[in-house]
């Protein structure tokens, strides 16, 4: 068996990643040839001390990512792809003698993909490649594939509440996305549209860029500060209802009804309801949703399936009431569905076969040890020198630093330690904090990693504690 010897270099890294990036680089590079047999999962994760399921799941990553394929009773063999990449590949760089720390970085939106099951998606994605042998149409329905969208209907049926149909569901790869395709449906000469401020820069920006009458709305402990919206006459509002994005407040019942009964007041009026991360809710069930009451009508509401199932694939959704989608077959006939087929009626086999219910079910308890193992980092080795924002919920917190500096001077000395973290004044309109505030992921860093880089910080940003 050929000795396999992980870089030291990738050390910071999961092992499933490090096994990955060592296996991929060295296939590129020409030492495992196409056709040759790589080591048994079991043999590999007794020669490096790993569980198997650390092995297994860099395995299927490479599967899936085209480098290898399976042989019965063979095993996994390196894929003839690995030649073409390789003739066509750049030597890397030699590593510079430059001693700089090494990066632990808190970066939001990366997500674990070894406790994803990555042998049921391969299975379902091979059964389907299996149905179209004979023939495989890549361009499929612009508005997405009718078992994914059936599969959606049931899920925020029983999740969120909302009952809708079928033809009222537009599948898309992210949020933002999906609000560029809803731009161009709404009137924009006689929309004046509002905002949380501070929250999602991505819809914020888009409407902007499009044209729109964009103004940030002050938040209150309950959300939007709705008198402010009524004094300022606007007939559009998008809202975080599940988890506000930098204040991670959660939208209360009754402030829902109250936005309801906005939007019904006035039949020129939208409210847009961005769904955001109401499956990572730690301490309570998660209360319905804005569309759920009184019907959709003039509601909009967008959902992402994609916090569960990164890196495979990106999966957003938008529900439209009926008007709209008329509008949608006027002028957006010819759509181009951003999301392969093969990805969504993947993605419509795992949700069918219950396989995503048992995969969030499983996340969503690992997420919340997470969340508290870090939050515990921070009041041990920073106190009452910071402020956390973002406790029972979502997979990320906002960190407001007790300190007289910038944003910027705190990402500089975080940095010049050996921590990435992540500015926050992108997601205001117009900043009314006295303290600057950092975003920080759980991202993939494991316990170890996260309470480093909470020592790093505490000691780069408060020397004298």
């Amino acid at each position: 068996m050929t000795t396999l010897t992980l870089p030291l270099e990738s050390a910071h890294l999961p092992m499933y990643k490090r096994i990955f990036d060592y296996l991929k680089a060295e296939i590129r590079n020409g030492h495992w040839k196409a056709g040759s047999t790589l080591p048994s999962i079991r043999k590999c994760a007794l020669e490096l001390h790993v569980n198997k399921n650390t092995v297994d799941a860099a395995y299927q990553l490479l599967l899936s990512e085209g480098y290898i394929y399976s042989v019965p009773k063979k095993g996994y063999v390196v894929a003839p792809l690995a030649d073409t990449v390789l003739s066509n590949s750049i030597k890397p760089p030699a590593p510079s003698t430059v001693n700089t720390p090494e990066i632990i970085d808190f970066k939001y939106g990366n997500v674990e993909l070894r406790h994803f099951p990555i042998s049921v998606w391969n299975r379902l994605r091979s059964r389907l490649f299996k149905q179209f042998a004979e023939q495989y149409e890549a361009v499929g329905n612009p508005y997405g594939e009718a078992a994914l969208r059936s599969e959606i209907t049931k899920l925020v049926h029983s999740a969120r509440g909302i009952h809708v149909r079928e033809d009222q569901i537009i599948i898309g790869s992210t949020p933002q996305q999906l609000v560029t395709v809803l731009a161009q449906l709404l009137d924009r000469e006689h929309i004046r549209l509002g905002v949380e401020n501070p929250g999602y820069d991505g819809a914020r920006l888009v409407f902007h860029n499009m044209g729109y009458d964009v103004t940030g709305i002050p938040l209150l402990e309950d959300g939007i500060d709705l008198d402010f919206a009524e004094r300022s006459g606007f007939n559009a509002l998008y809202v975080s209802s599940s988890q506000q994005f930098t204040s991670k407040l959660v939208m209360p019942l009754h402030k829902r009804m109250q936005l309801a009964a906005w939007a019904s007041a006035h039949k020129n009026r939208w409210l847009i309801e961005d769904d955001y991360e109401w499956e990572y809710r730690y301490a309570e069930t998660p209360l319905p949703s804005i569309c759920s009451i009184e019907g959709l009508h003039n509601k909009i509401y967008i959902g992402s399936l994609s916090k569960s199932i990164l890196p495979l694939c990106h999966v957003s959704y938008m529900i439209l009431p009926h008007s709209l989608i008329e509008v949608m077959d006027n002028k957006l006939s010819e759509y181009d569905q951003p999301v392969s087929r093969l990805d969504q009626l993947t993605l419509a086999a795992f949700l069918a076969e219950g396989c995503w219910h048992k995969h969030i079910a499983r996340m969503r308890k690992y997420y919340e040890q997470k969340m508290k193992q870090l939050q515990q980092a921070i009041l041990t080795y920073m106190g009452d020198s910071v402020s956390i924002q973002g406790k029972d919920m979502g997979m990320h917190v906002f960190l407001e630093v007790h300190l007289e500096c910038t944003e910027e001077e705190l990402l500089a000395q975080a940095h010049a330690a050996g921590v990435r973290v992540y500015g926050t004044s992108r997601y205001w309109t117009e900043a009314t904090t006295r303290w600057p505030a950092v975003l920080l992921g759980v991202g993939t860093l494991d316990e170890a990693e996260m309470i480093a880089g909470v020592k790093l910080l505490a000691s780069s940003w408060f020397p004298s504690s």
